[in-house]
């Protein structure tokens, strides 16, 4: 996209990883799915489990927001450089930098496999889950399914809107180091800004763990170690393979914790309080006599009515304004 900016790569043998060609996402759903399917064997509330609310029409607004946000880059156009883009996708400088420095893999072969091996960590984050809730309470497998699925869409669909308009370069676009000199030209090179493998799997381990806190999980803890441990990987194996900056990584994980945590505690439980019984709706009262206590003024006043209702007299202050 910037010619003459980068000077074009030798023509060699690529030995691309054995994880490429979708066999790495596959690998690692099975695998994430199979390990939350050993930790949903303990799956069982403990006593005194509260039943999380239904979902609601804020579900609706949300998980709608999410698909709109997935389909919205659709519909921006993809992004041609300018010579002020290439003027600016020089080094980040900085934390950045300094991170990239530390964390890239050195040759092209380790960064093509760190990038294949973050889709099989990102695809075991997310699937996690999901084997997690085949084995619990079948009355709230169905719901617990669709937040997390709605926590995914709404996190993934926020992040690929915000890659399209902000049009970042990638650390290998900005430093000139791809993999292969066709990576250059794709316009996939200009998204860095935010880690959407990052986002993902750090809201599903959220998702996965406050769902498992409010359902108070004997092995929550366990729920919650294993999730972040497969986020933290993804999120370090991006930085890995110089496909992301660190403040991408950082904003991603951001990004996903706050759907995970917000968007499962919509359903949490009201808390009783102790000692304390239901309020009964007060019975409805045929009035015989009122009487105004405060003479009406435009639309406001204050009326005491007596009357009789099921329970016996009763006695009803009204107050309109």
């Amino acid at each position: 996209p910037c010619p003459g900016r980068c000077p074009s790569l030798p023509d060699g043998p690529s030995d691309p990883p054995a994880l490429r060609g979708g066999r790495g996402p596959l690998l690692g759903a099975a695998a994430g799915f199979g390990l939350g399917l050993a930790l949903g064997s303990d799956a069982r509330p403990e006593a005194g489990h509260e039943k999380l609310a239904p979902l609601g029409a804020e579900d609706v607004v949300l998980g709608g927001a999410g698909l709109a946000l997935l389909l919205a880059p659709r519909l921006i156009p993809h992004h041609v450089a300018s010579q002020s883009d290439c003027a600016a996708a020089g080094p980040a400088g900085g934390l950045d930098e300094a991170a990239r420095r530390a964390l890239r893999a050195s040759s092209a072969h380790r960064r093509a496999w760190a990038h294949e091996l973050s889709w099989v960590t990102f695809s075991a984050a997310t699937a996690q889950p999901f084997g997690l809730l085949t084995q619990a309470d079948s009355q709230e497998r169905g719901r617990d399914a669709l937040v997390v699925l709605e926590t995914l869409t709404l996190t993934l669909g926020a992040t690929n809107t915000v890659k399209h308009l902000v049009h970042r370069p990638r650390p290998y676009t900005a430093h000139c180091a791809p993999a292969r000199d066709e990576d250059l030209d794709r316009h996939d090179a200009w998204m860095s800004f935010f880690s959407g493998h990052t986002s993902g799997a750090v809201a599903a381990a959220v998702a996965a763990g406050t769902l498992a806190d409010l359902h108070r999980y004997p092995n929550r803890g366990w729920v919650w170690a294993s999730g972040l441990t497969l986020a933290a990987t993804t999120g370090a194996l991006r930085l890995r393979a110089d496909q992301h900056w660190l403040t991408d990584v950082l904003a991603g994980a951001a990004s996903g914790a706050l759907a995970g945590v917000l968007i499962p505690r919509l359903h949490r439980p009201e808390p009783p309080v102790a000692g304390s019984t239901p309020m009964a709706r007060p019975p409805a009262v045929v009035p015989l006599v009122t009487l105004p206590l405060r003479a009406p003024h435009g639309r406001s006043g204050v009326w005491l009515s007596a009357g009789l209702s099921d329970a016996g007299p009763q006695a009803q202050l009204s107050l309109s304004w």
